[in-house]
């Protein structure tokens, strides 16, 4: 048995807070508080940020119960200033669980700009025997720039808005991304013309390439581009495309 009594860390408005009793005993429990932990210094020991970036600060509980025996725990977390790839979308609310028969880690929540409109869903799990975990994000008008931290020095400045599911997953330090997002407003700088141009179609991500295909681009003059293709990688290393490019009289 293991008896914590008003133990806590501090440090530059961060804390972590743990009071209770972790034994055997499923009525003993021993709960955790965090209050705006910076979330830039703990998910990098999680994940890659050269592949993908989650920032915010978090704050919340988890209670944990019969964590020597057979472990059960639940928590909401608040994440606020949530952003993906430096790209801000507003606040994150999530609750997670241990599932009783799985002994999987469930994960679901919410995302809501500054202004409290419905930004996205997010379903997911931890698989804790194999250690693979996978979140899926269904979002509502997300901002699209996140998309620029794998594509900088190809395509750049993209921007706009996107619709559509987006699937990452992974397994110890390796992570995969899917999607598929219809953009709204969307544009985008192809730095091989120089030119901006403007776009609403869908762009398809599979674990290997960000596809465009069969997009019709509009520059700044109104002249039609047509864009066939994809960005090849390694997760998000070693890139290499392959485009048919065909301006529209």
């Amino acid at each position: 048995m293991l008896s914590i009594e008003n133990f806590q860390v501090e440090a530059s408005h961060q804390y972590i807070r743990a009071n209770g009793v972790a034994s055997k005993r499923a009525d003993d429990s021993l709960r955790v508080e965090l209050g705006h932990i910076d979330a830039g210094f703990i998910l990098p020991f999680v994940l890659p940020e050269k592949e993908f970036k989650l920032g915010g600060y978090a704050t919340g509980w988890a209670t944990l119960y019969n964590l020597f025996n057979q472990p059960v725990f639940e928590a909401d977390v608040r994440l606020d200033s949530a952003q993906i790839n430096d790209v801000y979308l507003g606040t994150a609310l999530a609750t997670l669980e241990l599932d009783k028969e799985t002994k999987n880690i469930l994960i679901d929540g919410d995302v809501y700009t500054p202004t409290e409109r419905f930004l996205a869903h997010v379903d997911g799990e931890v698989v804790t025997a194999t250690k693979h975990w996978g979140i899926t994000i269904y979002p509502d008008s997300v901002p699209l720039g996140f998309i620029n931290h794998w594509t900088d020095g190809i395509i750049s400045d993209i921007s706009g808005y996107g619709s559509g599911v987006v699937d990452i997953f992974g397994e110890n330090h390796k992570v995969w991304v899917t999607a598929k997002v219809k953009a709204e407003g969307g544009a985008l700088t192809i730095p091989f013309t120089g030119c901006r141009y403007y776009l609403s179609d869908s762009v398809t991500m599979d674990s290997t390439s960000i596809q465009f295909r069969d997009i019709t681009l509009r520059d700044d003059e109104g002249h039609l581009l047509h864009l066939d293709g994809a960005l090849y990688h390694e997760r998000f290393k070693n890139f290499r495309y392959g485009f048919d490019v065909q301006v529209q009289e």
